[in-house]
């Protein structure tokens, strides 16, 4: 706790880090999920 008082900027990186991170979750599991859709519609014709 005593760091982050002292340097606030890593915490400002870690969130900036976190974001990005969270984007790129996004990205894929929302590429899965159309690729599941795709999948199952192909299945049900």
């Amino acid at each position: 706790l005593n760091k982050i008082g002292k340097n606030p900027n890593l915490v400002a990186h870690r969130e900036e880090d976190l974001g990005s991170e969270s984007k790129t979750i996004n990205a894929v599991v929302n590429a899965l999920a159309e690729q599941a859709a795709h999948a199952s519609a192909s299945d049900e014709s």
